[in-house]
């Protein structure tokens, strides 16, 4: 398998939790208010800011410390 889009990579960390539908519609809505692009255009350089955007309402619906698991998980999946 070659190298997943950012996109991609929070995606499926966000449907574990949230479920396919809700991921799909929490990345669309988080990149286009936080990057003004869509999930697509987004690249690993904007992906920390994806993610920080992301954070408050993944603390709320999964609790802090799964959270920052999840996070430090897809920031080391998006490094190069």
């Amino acid at each position: 398998m070659g190298v997943q889009p950012p996109h991609e990579i929070v995606f499926r960390h966000l449907a574990r939790y949230l479920g396919p539908h809700t991921a799909k519609t929490a990345l669309k809505t988080f990149s286009e208010r936080a990057l003004q692009k869509p999930p697509e255009m987004v690249t690993r350089i904007d992906a920390p800011r994806l993610l920080q955007a992301l954070k408050p309402m993944l603390r709320t619906l999964i609790g802090a410390d799964e959270c920052d698991a999840v996070l430090q998980q897809v920031t080391r999946e998006l490094s190069l």
